[in-house]
Order: C-alpha cells, then structure tokens, then sequence
C-alpha cells in the first residue's frame, strides 16, 4: 500500500504544464487515495492516507503549476534564443600584398612644332625635334610616319635609356609644294603617350 502512496506523489509531480493535464492528474491520485481508504482495514491508516490525499491535493497541484511555469519560462527563453538573428562571421580581409609599380617610359619634346618660315619652290629644309625620355623605362620609338612623301622622317633605332635624349630628324622637300604647307609627322613608342603629333609649318613661294 504504501508503494501506491508514493506512486501516487510521483505521478502528482511528473506530470506536465499542461492544466487539463494537471486536474486530470489530481483527480486520478484522489481516486486512487480514496480507493485506498475503502479497503484499508486499519483506520488509522486510512486517515494517515487522506490527509495525505489532502496535502497532495493541494500541495501537489500548486508544485505542477510552479514546474509548468517554469517549464513554460525556459521554453521561452530557448524560442527566443532560437528567434534571434544569427550573427554573421565576419571574414577576415585578406591584406592583398601591396601591387608593384610598373616601370613604363615617357617621351617628352622640348617641342612639337616648327616652323620653317617662307621658302621658294624645290627648297629643301630639316629638322630635329628633340626629346627625353622622363620615365623609368628604356623607351623605344617603335615608328614614325608622315603625312605625304614630301616629309621624309627618321628616328632612332636602339632604346633611349631613362634620363636619356634622343631626336627626330625630318626632312620636308617643298617641290611642287606652293603656298601655306603643314605636314604631319607622327610618332608611335612604347611608353606614355603612345602616339606624339608633331607639325611643320610655313610658307612656301614660286621660284623666282
């Protein structure tokens, strides 16, 4: 008998939060206390046992509702944790090593115009259009070409060093040229700018 006593606290106290739960519990621990009582042959034991059937009642019912509200609470408290937004791991910037400078040449002209002045028909005039090169790199004139065959360009063949000067010879035959002439010659390198424009400008007369 006693062994259904204390199943009966056990079954009082495992019970879940659930209320329907909890009266359908109490209810089942009276009845079987009370069962008890009507077959206990010793009256004094089946007093011992409503009074416990009693404080169970009452004592067993408020300890289930406090194990459910704090079951309730964690329950909570672990939705909640659940709910949160995840914090994202921040990844670690990988330091790029820092670039090497790349080494380029740089053709710079002392100027890119000339002007021959007033020539008579047939006169042939030259030029040199000089230039440095002001980068960290050999600068090689890779071409050089003109605008007519009456512009007769030439150039240097081997690298200029950095630091180094260098020319640009042209030659202009004013044959069959009269009046205000402008050729071109352009200047193609390897280095910054790529392309230079250079000018011949003048007048050219008829033969006296």
């Amino acid at each position: 008998m006693r062994h259904l006593i204390f199943a009966c606290f056990i079954l009082i106290f495992s019970a879940c939060n659930n209320d329907t739960v909890v009266e359908e519990t109490t209810s089942k621990t009276v009845e079987a206390t009370e069962n008890l009582v009507d077959d206990a042959k010793n009256s004094q034991l089946a007093e011992a046992v409503t009074d416990a059937a009693t404080v169970a009642k009452e004592a067993g019912t408020e300890a289930i509702k406090e194990t459910a509200d704090k079951t309730n609470e964690v329950v909570k408290t672990m939705t909640d944790k659940a709910s949160e937004p995840k914090e994202v791991a921040k990844e670690e910037v990988v330091k790029e090593k820092p670039k090497k400078k790349r080494r380029r040449s740089k053709i710079s002209f002392e100027a890119k115009s000339w002007n021959f002045g007033d020539i008579r028909d047939g006169d042939i005039v030259n030029h040199d259009f000089k230039f440095k090169n002001v980068g960290d790199a050999p600068l090689e004139v890779k071409n050089v070409t003109a605008t007519c065959g009456c512009t007769q360009p030439s150039f240097p063949f081997l690298p200029i060093a950095p630091g180094e000067e260098g020319v640009i010879s042209v030659t202009f035959n004013s044959t069959g040229k009269i009046n205000e002439q402008r050729p071109t010659v352009t200047v193609i390198t390897n280095g910054r700018p790529s392309i230079v424009k250079l000018n011949l400008e003048g007048m050219v007369r008829p033969k006296l």
